[in-house]
Parts: structure tokens; sequence; C-alpha cells
């Protein structure tokens, strides 16, 4: 991105600067335009004054036609080359036509300005050439006809080689200089929207503490400014939501503790229909009391509540156990358990939090896997790592799903009616990442949802 920057300042200070070398030229030429007339002017002025004693003067006076006129005027001693490169000639102006020499006739004249007396400045385009030209009208022993003294020149044209060749050590300069300054302003404005960007991403992960600093004035400033306020309002509404949650879930346990009494009694009454009652009662009771138990759990962590007690322990053992406890309930729901426990050893990590992150894995995979389907357990090492991978045979999730598979709520789009909560997976992204570990979903070829979690050895010295 910064040399995106770079580059975009020095272009415009490129094209800044060719259009300080064009203006420059256009300013010369019409500067040059100027001075040059001026010079035609004088020109002008000094030959009209001795006219009267020349020749041509006599001799044009008389042409009784506009040929015979012609024929004076285009004599080569009657023109004049003056040494800084004005050609002068000659006109006649009757009052029936105007004839001029042939190296000017190409020049358009105005003859009723002329007859009036008023002197004339041309800027004309004749062939590839750029024509400026004074016309001054003389009369000479009160003839009512007027001789023209015409002084013209060339006008140079705009040569940007020329130009820039002669500007190039300035331009040159202006360039480095430029390039230097495109440099530190692209690196100031880089290195503030890079802490911009890295303090989104820190938002974005959850971290509602994240604020970009605020430098100068600027539009750059401004709109850290404005991050830092949306950050602030999230902030706040998060420790809301937080803090509902937490109530809500806290204001529930003891009435659901109440209803599960009641569904266990009524669970073991006599009556056939009233114990099927309560068992349906006490089912969905358990499923109440664990939402409210993970809504809390996953309030907790995102408040930075939880805590994390490492210790040594052999993790496949510990494993073993919490995945011996989900016997009962994947015979309930007619799935196979395919457990591959291998030796780990002793690690260092917070057993509690495994024992948590193994209890959504398999909760998750049994409420997703039909009836007469498998769940696969791999316990062992990758490594150094302690690894975890959990498949089952449900119906999965689309590709384009799986970096959404740990977000809150979510629910794949594949299930005919929203399983769970969709709170499961984002706790054990939490967990696994209050461990120092990774948490990942794939599709597995033959179908399903295989998520694997490594961990580290948090003390892989084994000291205490």
């Amino acid at each position: 991105m910064r040399r995106r920057v770079f580059w975009a300042i020095l272009g415009v200070v490129g094209v800044v600067l060719f259009l300080m070398g064009l203006t420059t030229a256009i300013v010369g030429r019409q500067a040059s335009r100027e001075r040059i007339l001026n010079q035609l002017e004088t020109s002008t002025q000094l030959v009209g004054r001795d006219l009267a004693d020349r020749p041509l003067a006599r001799a044009a006076l008389r042409a009784e036609d506009e040929a015979a006129a012609r024929i004076i005027l285009n004599r080569a001693d009657r023109s004049l080359q003056l040494d800084d490169g004005t050609s002068v000639t000659f006109g006649l102006l009757t009052t029936d036509f105007l004839a001029v020499a042939d190296v000017v006739a190409a020049l358009e004249f105005d003859a009723e300005a002329l007859r009036t007396g008023q002197s004339l400045q041309l800027d004309q385009r004749i062939g590839f050439d750029q024509v400026v030209a004074v016309v001054r009208p003389v009369s000479i022993d009160d003839s009512p006809n007027l001789l023209l003294v015409i002084a013209s020149r060339p006008l140079d044209r705009v040569r940007l080689r020329a130009v820039f060749r002669d500007l190039a050590i300035p331009l040159l300069v202006a360039a480095a200089i430029a390039a230097i300054g495109a440099r530190l302003v692209s690196g100031s404005v880089v290195k503030r929207l890079a802490d911009l960007r890295d303090a989104t991403r820190l938002l974005g992960s959850g971290d509602w503490s994240a604020r970009a600093e605020v430098q100068g004035s600027d539009e750059v400033a401004e709109l850290a400014a404005t991050f830092n306020s949306l950050a602030e309002f999230l902030e706040q509404a998060s420790t809301r939501e937080r803090a509902f949650l937490m109530s809500v879930s806290h204001d529930l346990r003891t009435p659901l503790t109440t209803v599960a009494g009641y569904a266990e009694l009524l669970a073991q009454h006599d009556d056939p229909e009233t114990s099927r009652i309560g068992g349906v009662l006490e089912r969905e009771t358990r499923r109440l009391k664990r939402l409210v138990e993970d809504v809390m759990l996953l309030a907790q962590l995102e408040a930075r509540q939880f805590s994390v007690r490492p210790e040594r322990v052999d993790l496949a053992a510990h494993v073993r156990e919490v995945i011996a406890g989900f016997q009962p309930r994947a015979q309930e729901a007619h799935v196979e358990l395919d457990v591959r426990i291998h030796p780990t050893g002793l690690v260092t990590t917070d057993p509690d939090r495994v024992g948590q992150i193994v209890t959504n894995l398999l909760d998750n995979a049994i409420r997703h896997t039909p009836e007469r389907g498998t769940v696969g357990v791999d316990v062992g090492r990758t490594g150094s790592d302690m690894t975890l991978r959990v498949t089952d045979s449900g119906p999965g999730v689309d590709p384009d799903e799986i970096d959404h598979l740990f977000e809150r709520f979510y629910v794949g789009r594949q299930h005919e009616r929203p399983e769970g909560s969709g709170l499961g997976l984002s706790i054990v992204r939490q967990l696994v990442a209050m461990l120092g570990g990774t948490v990942r979903g794939e599709l597995p070829p033959d179908g399903g949802l295989l998520v694997e979690v490594r961990l580290p050895d948090l003390d892989p010295e084994g000291s205490t």
C-alpha cells in the first residue's frame, strides 16, 4: 500500500510539473509575441518616416490599377530585411483596391480600419507557420491613396522538447524533492492507516478495547477518531449485552432447578402417561439448562472473567473419562462412538477447559448425526501439540460456511430446521484461544464435518 500511495503522490507531482512546464512554454510564447509586436511597431514607425523620400512611394502612388501596383511592390529591391529577422514590405490602399507584395498576400487585412488611419496587429497562420505582423498606413503629400508599411516575422512554435531541455535541471531537482516528500508523506499516511487497520482487525476479532491512535487534524485523524467512537459504542453495547446475558442466565437457574426436580418426580410416577410427560419435561429442562450454562459461559469468556489453571495431567486418560460420560447420550441417540485415543503422556494444560472443549465438540457432533450414524473421536500428539479430532456423519455444511462455523449463533444452512443454539463451537473457539491453541473445520470427502483442535503444552519442560 505504501508503494501505491508513493507512486500516486509522485504521479500527481509529475503531472503538476509537466503542466508547469507547458504553462511556462505558453506564457513564454505569449511574452515573445508581445515583444515581437512591439519591435514590429517600432520598425514600421522608422520606415514610415522616410517613406516619402523613397522612389517606391512615388512609383506606387502613380499606379493606375491593382496589377500595376503589384508589379511595383513585388520588385526585389522594394522589400527590406532587418537585422533582427523582420521582413518589411509595402502595399497600396486606394478607394478602389488594396495591393500588397506577394510575400504577405496570404495575410488578411481590414481595409476599412486602415482607411481610418489605424495600425493593425495581425497574428495569423500561413501554411505551417504562425506569422505576426504590424501594418501601418502612411499618407504622402495629401494623396487620397495610402502606402502601407508591413513588418512581419514568423512566430516560433512551442517546442516542448526545447522547453523541457531548458528546464531539465530545475525539473529534476523538483522531482527529487517531490519524491522525498512523497516518500515521507506516504510513509506517515500508510503507517497511520496500518495502525487503523490493525485496530479494526482487533475489533473484528472481539477485542472491544481496540483503539486507533489519533494524530494530527487531517482526514486520516478524523477517520481514526470516528473509528474510536464506534469502538467505544460497541464496547459499551457488548458490556451491556454480557451483563444482560449473565443476569438472565443467573435468574433462570433457580426456576429451572425447580422445574427439573418436579419433572424428575413426574418421570417416576406410576401412571404411564404422567411418567412419559415427566420424561419429556426432564429432557427439555436439561436441554434448557445446558443452553443457559452455554450463554453464561460465553458471556464470561468474552468478558475475560474466565481463568486458566494449568496443571500436569495425562491428557489422554482425562479425555477418555470425558468421552465415557457421553456413552449413554450416544446410545439414547442411536449413534455409535468410534473412539481412538493414543497415549499423550503428561501435558501441562487446564484439564477443566479441555473437558469443556471435548464436551461441546461431542455434544455438537451427536446432535447433528442421524440415527445409526457414527461420531469419530481421535486423540493423540502431533509434534509437541496435543491433537483432538471429532468427526460426524451428519449433513455437514456448505464449503462457504466453514469460516463461519465458530461464530456465535451460527447454524448451517444444510439443516431442515436449526439444530442447537449455535453457541457450542463459538465456546470451543474461545476456550482453545485461551489455551493458546488453534481450531479449524474441514469437510471430509465422505461427508459430515471434521473439527480439529490443536493445543500446545504450556510447560514442555514439565516444571512446576
